[in-house]
């Protein structure tokens, strides 16, 4: 009955490596002590399919992924976490990069993870741990016709996600994000099409959504460091710091508010 201002950190769990076994290495229980000394309250849990259940071996769903996840919930609890938990790699691949187009052009994935997420939603349907679902991170959808009827794929599969969701819980958030590109192949190369971001969005029929995006601006700041970009890998990482990165977002974050501020004025 009270406001909860989720403040989180997420915890990337080695989803892109091996991802049959548990990411013994990638955080401990004194991870998520660390986390609330520094005023956080939540972690975004990424979670890679392959963990609960193998292409092999669709709908049988592994033991090993829910102790994992079962431990993870613990040590959060003990120390005053929360978790959101988001399918970062879902079947058909990972879709940031815009390789995991066979989600959304193979019925047969689609149906695997509606699964998956019915399943995963069953066990942990009472647990207070956990604030709610990530359907599916950054989905990048196939280019179909027009811009309405790509976006719309991605609407559909949400909404079924979470119609299953809730034959088994009543109890969580639904995070749904919206699309991030609309992706056409031609001779093996792929072609990103523009559309308004408001569109892209999916309109879930539930009364407890939150409607997600991501922010990378100015991408020096929330990327320095990154070893996958070049011009940003060697920029300096520590922090606090008081290096021209931070001086620069400051300024950009001060100038966004009173813009924000000013458009509020305005109604």
């Amino acid at each position: 009955g009270s406001d909860f201002f989720i403040k989180g950190m997420a915890f990337g769990n080695t989803v892109w490596g091996n991802v049959n076994t548990e990411p013994r290495y990638h955080h401990t229980k004194e991870s998520y002590k660390e986390l609330k000394e520094m005023g956080f309250n939540s972690v975004r849990f990424y979670i890679n399919y392959q963990l609960f259940e193998s292409d092999a071996k669709p709908y049988v769903y592994r033991k090993n992924g829910f102790d994992w996840l079962d431990k993870n919930i613990q040590w959060a609890k003990e120390n005053g976490i929360y978790l959101i938990v988001n399918m970062h790699v879902p079947q058909g691949g990972f879709q940031s990069n815009g390789d995991g187009l066979a989600l959304f052009n193979d019925r047969k994935n689609q149906t695997i993870l509606i699964n998956l997420w019915r399943e995963i939603a069953r066990y942990y349907k009472d647990c207070s741990t956990i604030i709610g679902w990530g359907l599916v991170n950054e989905p990048n959808v196939p280019f179909s016709t027009d811009a309405k009827t790509s976006l719309n794929k991605w609407n559909v599969l949400a909404n079924e996600i979470t119609n299953a969701i809730r034959q088994v819980d009543s109890n969580h958030v639904i995070f749904a994000e919206c699309a991030i590109s609309i992706i056409e192949m031609k001779e093996g190369k792929k072609t990103y099409h523009s559309f308004n971001q408001e569109d892209a969005f999916p309109t879930i029929n539930d009364k407890n959504v939150v409607y997600e995006f991501h922010s990378y601006n100015p991408l020096t700041f929330t990327h320095q460091g990154a070893s996958w970009l070049d011009n940003l890998k060697n920029v300096e990482t520590k922090y606090p710091n008081t290096t021209d990165v931070t001086i620069n977002y400051k300024k950009w974050l001060t100038e966004k508010q009173t813009r924000i501020q000013e458009t509020k004025q305005g109604f």
